[in-house]
């Protein structure tokens, strides 16, 4: 299971500093999102791409 958070308390998710970056408000898709694509995109660099059929009307 992947998870981001404190794990001690909870957390204001607003004008907070993490790493350096200053966020107004954090969402899923601000640190979270884009990490998990880093993880799949390494964990899958060797894999063959499939090929999806186009969708049909």
């Amino acid at each position: 299971m992947f998870w981001l958070g404190n794990p001690d308390t909870d957390t204001e998710q607003q004008n907070v500093t993490i790493n350096g970056q200053w966020y107004d408000y954090v969402y899923g898709s601000t640190i979270a999102g884009p990490t998990w694509s880093d993880f799949m995109s390494r964990a899958l660099e060797d894999e063959e791409q499939a090929r999806l059929r186009r969708a049909h009307r």
